[in-house]
């Protein structure tokens, strides 16, 4: 039986300051009984009875603590900027504000530029976080006049970006005399995301600064239009997703990059869009997220097509340049695709057709080569880089021979089927996009024996007569044919020079006549190489950085 506490018998009053610190809080008499007196005991939820003694309790502890620490916040927040001490710092509101829109009309100059006002926030100081939007300097979209030069100039650059959209719809919708937000116009993450493209590649219509004011209005709205009401928010939060993507590839951020990638993957395969054309889209239970509408019926499926396999040249882009993103998402176990190659070069008005046919195993039926369809522009390029990036990861984790020589025979007939980059009649689309596949799947090749040339004169050759290959290639494009802002060219000259020197090097120290006139002319193929980047270099951060690297890793050759 437990024991019953100690009953004081003696009826003598308790001295002054000797009830328990319960009965003091609540201002009644305490009957002094330990280790829990009578009030406590009859009380639920008192029964941490305690009594005041020389050590201060628990609770004085914390309670000394608290006004410790209010103290402190009181001092803290009477502080100013113009008053600081040593010990003292200001403290910031820890969530942004709306800012006050502070536009005025700006002045007419020989050009209409964009007027931002200069109500910058201080957290536009902070470091660069570009996955959490900051606040932004008040917009004003540009005129009619110059948004129609702007969207002309991300028209004839959009192949390289990854664009699915059907771009002379989106323009008149861009163009509208409607505000931004409005539901018949692009959604605002869209549109922000093709303004921040025009100010790269139309730099005299924006003011300084105007870059970064874009992105973060990008930034902040593709976060939030996905759970908006504009009726094409999922293809347009998608569309927006890749160019930021791009964005960020090309300025060689691909912390960023890896984000806005994954972010357009969940879309992608949230809406089933890999299964477009298959049986087993309606046997496969819809297990997106419920604030991810599928898209519109308005939208064509050769938009949606086309927008998975944008999203697949993405991923592969970023398993190449970025070690830790090796795989991709389509190689996962028992995943299928069976959205068929895109089947058109070009989309337009005119191509708001349907898909009837059924489609399946499309990846794998291509990996295989029992597949020669798909010959679009998007096709070409989706194909290319899956090689590029299955060539890779072979290099990194090896292969035996017969996988070799099968995906050799791959590499040389998908070579094969794309179109000369001069054919008469082509576009400056077509012309690109055909650039793009072409240098992509002659550095599958390099790739693809890269790991054995050091030890296999078969492999060494191969990769040289290509590295050639390229350079020649390099020197004969002309330059607005040039996909200048593709963010897996820069890496790929890079390293087709770095093959070149090694394989001069080599030449050389054999010291005969017939090595030093090869020596020569390989330095003459890295030569063209290098003169291209430098040309591109100007406008393209990610190809200035790889000639830098190249540069630093091989200083005679400044």
């Amino acid at each position: 039986m437990a024991a019953q506490p100690q009953k004081s018998s003696s009826p003598t009053p308790l001295p002054r300051g000797s009830a328990c610190l319960n009965c003091k809080r609540r201002k009644i008499k305490c009957d002094g009984i330990r280790p829990i007196c009578g009030p406590c005991n009859a009380s639920r939820g008192f029964d941490d009875c305690e009594f005041p003694s020389e050590n201060p309790s628990v609770s004085q502890q914390l309670e000394e603590d608290i006004e410790r620490i209010e103290e402190r916040i009181k001092e803290l927040e009477q502080s100013t900027s113009s008053s600081r001490t040593r010990n003292g710092v200001e403290l910031q509101h820890p969530y942004p504000r709306s800012p006050t829109p502070t536009a005025q009309a700006s002045s007419s100059s020989s050009r209409r530029r964009l007027h931002l006002s200069n109500n910058v926030s201080p957290l536009l100081l902070e470091p660069n976080l570009p996955s959490s939007p900051r606040p932004t300097r008040s917009f004003t979209e540009p005129s009619r006049a110059v948004r129609q030069n702007l969207l002309a100039s991300f028209r004839h650059n959009c192949v390289q970006l990854g664009c699915f959209m059907q771009v002379e719809l989106f323009t008149a919708a861009a163009m509208l005399p409607l505000p931004l937000g409005h539901p018949y116009r692009p959604a605002q993450s869209l549109m922000y995301a093709v303004y921040l493209w025009t100010a790269y590649f139309s730099p005299e219509y924006w003011e300084e600064g105007s870059k970064e004011i874009l992105l973060n209005k990008a930034l902040e709205h593709v976060n939030l239009d996905l759970s908006g009401r504009h009726p094409n928010r999922t293809m347009h939060v998608l569309q927006a997703e890749i160019l930021l993507s791009c964005y960020f590839l090309m300025n060689t951020d691909n912390v960023s990059a890896i984000i806005h990638v994954n972010s357009a993957v969940s879309i992608a395969v949230g809406t089933k869009l890999h299964l477009i054309g298959s049986r087993r889209r309606l046997e496969i239970p819809y297990t997106s997220p419920s604030f991810i509408p599928d898209p519109a019926e308005s939208v064509s499926d050769v938009e949606k097509v086309r927008a998975f396999w944008s999203v697949v040249v993405l991923s592969n882009i970023l398993a190449v340049l970025e070690p830790s993103q090796h795989s991709t998402f389509y190689d996962a176990q028992q995943f299928v695709v069976d959205t068929p190659w895109p089947f058109i070069t070009c989309i337009n008005r005119n191509s708001n057709v349907q898909i009837l046919q059924e489609s399946h195993a499309t990846l794998s039926r291509f990996l295989d080569g029992s597949s020669v369809d798909g010959t679009s522009t998007l096709a070409l390029l989706s194909k290319s880089t899956i090689l590029l990036k299955k060539s890779v990861y072979w290099s990194h984790d090896g292969r035996n021979v017969n996988e070799q020589r099968q995906f050799e025979s791959l590499v040389e007939r998908f070579f094969s089927s794309i179109p000369p980059i001069d054919r008469f009649g082509s576009s400056q689309c077509e012309r690109k996009s055909w650039t793009i596949s072409w240098i992509i799947t002659r550095a599958t090749t390099i790739y693809l024996y890269s790991a054995s040339a050091d030890t296999d004169d078969n492999s060494r050759r191969k990769c040289v007569s290509t590295a050639i290959e390229i350079s020649l290639m390099m020197k004969a494009i002309k330059e607005e044919d040039f996909p200048s802002v593709f963010p897996v060219v820069g890496p790929i000259l890079n390293d087709t020079c770095s093959l070149l020197v090694r394989e001069i090097t080599r030449y050389e120290s054999i010291g005969s006549p017939f090595f030093r006139r090869e020596s020569e002319k390989l330095r003459n193929s890295v030569q063209f190489i290098l003169e291209a980047m430098e040309r591109l270099s100007n406008t393209n951060p990610s190809i200035a950085s790889s000639l830098q690297r190249f540069r630093d890793s091989n200083p005679l050759w400044i």
